[in-house]
């Protein structure tokens, strides 16, 4: 089984199909269609990994789909992190949260953070509804358009945690 990544581009220079293999440079293969060139890399690369054998060298091995965590290690001048953690500061919010909202602001994916800030708030009020500690017939919790307000200004101090999950202001 043929377990290296494969990849097709359009060449205008070609006027057609280049199949090729990342790991194995300067393997690939010409189609007309994308399963014609993908159909040719698959006979070149079994060709081309039997030679790589009966000559003693080692196949390169196949890259793979990597899991992430969704933490990372991210060194920058001292200037910069002073810098982001007063900007963090101001809105009120994390500088983990600060830097997630920067680079998904980047990404185009501004709305993956509101809809997270929205699920960690609904966490919050379902954990308060549940717990014997809530404030029982005084419930005064936020509308839709607080949350709101409080999802697009990313401002989730202690304070406003707790008038959303049914404090008094």
């Amino acid at each position: 089984m043929f377990r290296h990544s494969v990849a097709v581009k359009w060449s205008d220079e070609d006027n057609g199909f280049i199949a090729f293999v990342p790991e194995l440079e300067g393997l690939s293969a010409f189609g007309e269609t994308q399963d014609e060139a993908v159909k040719e890399l698959l006979v070149a690369a079994e060709a081309y990994m039997e030679s790589l054998k009966e000559s003693g060298q080692e196949i390169p091995a196949p890259s793979k789909m990597g899991s992430y965590s969704g933490q990372l290690r991210l060194r920058m001048p001292k200037w910069l992190h002073a810098k982001l953690a007063m900007e963090a500061e101001n809105e009120g919010i994390s500088l983990n949260m600060h830097l997630v909202s920067l680079l998904a602001n980047r990404h185009g994916e501004h709305e993956t953070v509101n809809a997270f800030i929205k699920n960690a708030i609904d966490a919050v009020k379902d954990t308060f509804q549940a717990s014997p500690f809530n404030i029982g017939e005084e419930k005064n919790w936020a509308d839709d358009t607080t949350i709101q307000q409080i999802i697009e200004g990313h401002r989730l101090t202690a304070d406003t945690l707790y008038v959303v999950v049914g404090g008094k202001s």
